[in-house]
């Protein structure tokens, strides 16, 4: 997981130490390098992104100034100063080993943002001036600068000579490795420390039963273990609920469609690679910039008022299921390389709850829709067997009455035919439910001229309507059609025409019209019948459901005519809707999508 960034100034400085015992190391090393090289001033400034942090310096044995101000060394640590200066300065230099040797007068033009004593060391072509410079560059293995050793006001007043050069070197060499070594160990307390806060987050989160349980668990831990402004995790797993969810901090949701665009890309390669991106104002880390703009980015921090942002793919496996986004503001210090470690972690392991969590509440939901399945086949069963159980007591009864003397075997005779009639009915509609009920029988959609279907439906009802009932239809001058099974729709507006002729069984006028309403086909099926109770109005479609009016009871009925009707409209992507008044009648409208 290559890290570019030189390591250090975020760990020592940022107004407040992390580890006082690294501070009270450095500060030791300081000490003792200037007594044993013969400085009385020597400052230890660590980098920090693309700046140099004064970090621990000895007392100063003569006043000194910045910007034309006293500064005393309490007040010159912590001090930054620009890298590209400190880099055009070594350019400059004379290279001595590891110290570089700048004399004044290639300083040119002094800008005074440079620390300059003011002791004075005499006019000797061997003395020493306030404004040469001594420094020695710290590098780690990988030859990355880490920091630089300054010094200044030698005891004796002179430019170091040859002698002198080879102790400071040996002195410079030893410095480096103290330092880097300290600072190595406090990385490491630093990762330790990380690594247990990011732990003990995910445990936390575990605990939760919802992906948004979790979002809200971790928020405000997130923001305290990273220094965190604000933070936002978005999913985009095709098999997930997507979107952008706030993890804490007072920082709006982004709104740029070219992050956007980019985390769906980049997530999944840096989770491939093992790695994260950090993008600040002063700091880059692993850019993809073959599929973002570095500056795009910056310029949309500095939109929000933020400094930086680490940018981690959140991983279930090798399955890249969204990103976590961590943003500090402008004075917010710089990502480290621990920081950057822990995240990688922390979005394989948050990534690998949320998967398992929203897996969990999958199955949950699953066994749900089972146990539902499982109580209504039981319900299913019993409405069944009540209906079939009242007819098939009937014939019973009818049969014991053939071979008695006063001729009623023919009466029992006509009354077994009517019921076995009814038994018909009943397994045809069965039949007709399991059809339309069933997600594995393909829909045959083809154009359907639904007018032409309601008034052939209407003038077979007409047909065997015994009771009065008159049925007027109102049918559009265009033919409306619309994309589905004729079967099915055939079916559906037979079982609700039929269902109006049932239940208004008395003279009266039913009301069926057909129109087009923008991109709906909406037929409208109004009986002056009994009405529906409003208690009952929400069950009308269940089968086998029986109104609580009495008057409804007393009529012959499968109980799954509108059933069958619900049922066709889901499948062709419409809905129903239904008005209703006790002994005021029933309107039902269906809205069935126009065919293209």
């Amino acid at each position: 997981m290559p890290w570019t960034q030189p390591q250090g100034g975020g760990l020592l400085w940022g107004g407040d130490w992390e580890y006082e015992w690294l501070r009270a190391s450095l500060q030791l090393m300081t000490d003792t390098f200037a007594e044993l090289s013969g400085f009385d001033l020597v400052s230890l400034n660590v980098v920090e992104g693309d700046e140099l942090v004064s970090t621990v310096n000895t007392e100063m044995r003569a006043p000194g100034t910045i910007r034309g101000e006293p500064l005393t060394a309490d007040q010159l640590t912590g001090m930054r100063f620009p890298m590209a200066e400190i880099y055009e300065l070594l350019a400059k230099a004379d290279d001595w080993g590891h110290f570089r040797f700048v004399p004044k007068d290639r300083l040119g033009v002094y800008d005074g943002t440079a620390w300059v004593s003011e002791r004075s060391y005499g006019d000797e072509p061997e003395a020493w001036h306030a404004m040469h410079t001594l420094i020695a560059p710290l590098h780690n293995s990988a030859g990355q600068m880490v920091g630089l050793l300054s010094v200044d006001q030698p005891t004796d007043g002179k430019i170091p000579d040859a002698a002198r050069r080879a102790l400071l070197n040996r002195l410079a060499a030893q410095m480096e490795n103290a330092v880097l070594n300290a600072l190595a160990g406090a990385q490491l307390q630093e990762r330790a420390s990380l690594a247990s806060a990011v732990h003990d987050l995910v445990q936390d989160a575990a605990s939760e039963t919802t992906v948004e349980g979790i979002i809200a668990a971790v928020a405000e831990p997130l923001a305290e273990v990273f220094a965190l402004e604000g933070a936002w995790i978005r999913l985009f797993d095709a098999e997930m609920p997507t979107g952008i969810r706030s993890a804490g901090g007072a920082v709006g949701l982004p709104e740029d469609p070219l992050l956007t665009v980019a985390t769906h890309v980049v997530a999944p390669r840096l989770l491939e690679r093992g790695l994260a991106t950090v993008i600040g104002l002063h700091q880059e880390v692993n850019a993809d910039t073959e599929v973002v703009s570095v500056e795009h980015v910056r310029a949309f921090l500095r939109s929000h008022g933020l400094g930086s942002m680490l940018f981690v793919p959140l991983g279930a496996g090798p399955r890249c299921i969204g990103s976590l986004t961590m943003v500090r503001g402008p004075e917010g210090n710089p990502w480290r390389e621990a920081e950057y470690l822990a995240a990688i972690g922390l979005g394989l392991d948050l990534g690998a709850v949320i998967a398992a969590t929203h897996s969990l509440a999958q199955e949950q939901e699953v066994v749900r829709d089972l146990t539902q399945l499982d109580a209504y086949k039981d319900d299913l069963v019993s409405k069944v067997s009540d209906e079939l159980r009242a007819p098939l007591q009937s014939i019973v009864s009818d049969l014991e009455q053939f071979g008695r003397p006063d001729g009623r075997g023919t009466v029992a005779v006509a009354s077994m035919q009517a019921k076995a009639q009814q038994l018909n009915v009943i397994v045809d509609h069965l039949l007709q439910l399991a059809r339309v009920a069933d997600p594995n029988h393909p829909l045959d959609r083809r154009p359907v001229d639904l007018g032409a279907l309601v008034e052939q439906t209407c003038d077979r009802v007409s047909a065997v309507a015994t009771l009065g009932q008159e049925i007027e239809l109102t049918l559009p001058v265009e033919p409306v059609v619309v994309s589905g099974s004729g079967v099915e729709l055939r079916l559906m507006v037979d079982n609700v025409v039929r269902n109006a002729v049932q239940f208004m069984p008395y003279p009266g006028t039913i009301a069926v019209s057909l129109i087009r309403a923008g991109d709906d086909a909406v037929l409208t099926v109004a009986d002056e019948g009994i009405g529906i109770p409003a208690a009952d109005l929400g069950r009308v479609f269940e089968e086998f459901y029986r109104s609580s009016d009495p008057a409804a009871r007393d009529l012959n009925g499968t109980g799954l005519g509108l059933t069958i009707v619900s049922r066709v409209v889901f499948r062709h992507g419409g809905h129903l809707e239904v008005t209703s008044a006790t002994r005021r009648g029933s309107t039902f409208r269906i809205f069935l999508p126009i065919a293209d």
